[in-house]
């Protein structure tokens, strides 16, 4: 993957160019190679649940829908209420193409570190939930990620969890004063102190992906400790990045597929990222101490064990996204089969509700 001569900067697609295009569904999904790969039988029988959250790109957005796309998943896009206009009628012209992607009508406006992530998350999951596709495991994503394994790859993996959840959590290396006051804004915090936890949850911190069963996202729509631990998160610090992470620590709560053991010692495969540390570098830029993939980073990703990676940004350097597009397509085109032995090893899958 260190050689990029075949790969190029296709020409930039405007907002307006979208919604133009998607006045013929049919030509657009053909022109833009949805149709391009062909699904397996037990691809067909094992459809997944894509929520994704968005806020700019009306071109990466789409680009990361073509990846993953097929026509027997489901996918819902939540477009932040600030996005131009321009862009939330782009999304929604797309969605119209589609049968399985389903866009939200009255999005709310996310500020990050803020309740807003959760609530917009929940908003998918919800319509996802209640759609007709009855799907095996949900991913969610924002419009910076890309996948790493094919939707092939992805089938045998998930197929792999058996029924776990992969949710990132730690009870420690957090800062406790995220959960212990009220805040107002992500760096406004009162001097309110919060009250017990409910339910005894365990506040666990962690990414706020995930690659989780559908018995999982039954239990957090439907659940009364789900909901009363959600109103308690409210005014936390961060709690897309605690409340869906501390529901999947607490096994005395029997959520579905929620881990048993020391999350401390448990791995996290839905998502890599490239953190700043002293010794980790980066060929692109640091954004919120994460590496926005460069060029010169391409090379890292060719092996890993991840089924996404973050993040990439399309206004900042476009040609990365396009060098990473390309070698995702030529890896469908391949016939070699992924062994799933490390997947069916993971701590979450062997000891998990």
């Amino acid at each position: 993957m260190r050689d990029y001569k075949w790969c190029y900067r296709p020409n930039a697609i405007s907002d307006s160019e979208y919604i133009d295009m998607t006045k013929d569904c049919k030509k657009f999904k053909m022109d833009r190679g949805y149709n391009k790969f062909k699904s397996s039988k037990e691809e067909k029988k094992f459809p997944i649940a894509y929520s994704i959250l968005v806020y700019k790109s009306a071109e990466q957005t789409e680009r990361l829908l073509r990846a993953i796309y097929r026509p027997h998943n489901v996918y819902c896009i939540h477009v932040d209420a600030k996005a131009s206009e321009s862009m939330q009628s782009a999304i929604k012209s797309i969605g119209k193409c589609f049968q399985n992607v389903l866009t939200i009508e009255n999005p709310i406006s996310v500020r990050w570190a803020e309740i807003t992530v959760v609530q917009a998350e929940l908003m998918c999951l919800k319509k996802l939930y209640n759609s007709t596709t009855k799907w095996k495991y949900l991913i969610n994503l924002t419009g910076q990620d890309f996948p790493l394994k094919t939707n092939k790859q992805l089938v045998k993996i998930l197929h792999a969890f058996n029924g776990g959840n992969d949710v990132d959590g730690t009870p420690h290396k957090r800062p406790i004063a995220w959960t212990e006051y009220s805040w107002r804004t992500e760096w406004w915090r009162t001097n309110s102190r919060k009250g017990p936890v409910p339910h005894e949850v365990l506040i666990t911190k962690g990414s706020a992906h995930m690659a989780v069963s559908r018995k999982f996202i039954g239990y957090v729509l439907n659940s009364k400790i789900a909901r009363d631990l959600l109103y308690w998160m409210a005014d936390i610090r961060v709690p897309d990045e605690h409340y869906f992470s501390s529901l999947n620590h607490s096994p005395h709560l029997k959520v579905p597929g929620s881990y048993k053991g020391n999350p401390d010692l448990k791995p996290f495969v839905s998502r890599y990222k490239i953190w700043w540390t002293k010794v980790e570098k980066c060929s692109g830029t640091w954004q919120r101490f994460i590496c926005i993939i460069g060029l010169g980073d391409l090379y890292r990703l060719a092996d890993r064990y991840e089924l996404f990676v973050n993040k990439f940004d399309i206004d900042q350097d476009p040609l990365t996204l396009s060098c990473m597009e390309e070698w995702f397509y030529k890896r469908n085109e391949e016939k070699t089969d992924l062994n799933v032995s490390f997947y069916k090893n993971l701590p979450f899958v062997k000891n998990h509700v």
